[in-house]
């Protein structure tokens, strides 16, 4: 089952973050939400075009332990080079932007005959 959503919710009210893992089966055109019940994941089916108030997130994080945890996860990832999606935008971006600088400095090398 490929089609995976992670969804992060902040909860206020709760002080909270939720990460919410839901997935579909486009073969049965079925909707799972997905929890950790005892170090077992289990998968519900729910309707996807209405909330179920019973449904319960991946995992409930307190406030003070949802930034150490996001880190821990991106220094994690880091390590075996998966970046989030627009990080490989964002590099193309500075590496045409420091082509381009080394392109006007020759430009200007050349004029001023440095």
């Amino acid at each position: 089952m490929n089609n995976i959503k992670v969804f992060i919710q902040p909860s206020f009210v709760n002080n909270s973050v939720d990460i919410w893992v839901q997935s579909y089966d486009p073969n049965s055109f079925k909707c799972f939400n997905h929890t950790v019940e005892k170090g077992e994941v289990i998968m519900t089916e729910f309707n996807d075009s209405e909330r179920n108030p019973d449904m319960k997130p991946f995992i409930h994080l307190p406030r003070n332990m949802s930034e150490p945890f996001f880190l821990a996860v991106a220094e994690y990832m880091g390590e075996r080079n998966i970046k989030p999606r627009d990080q490989n935008l964002i590099e193309g971006e500075l590496k045409a932007t420091k082509l381009h600088l080394e392109d006007m400095q020759k430009i200007v090398n050349k004029t001023l005959k440095l």
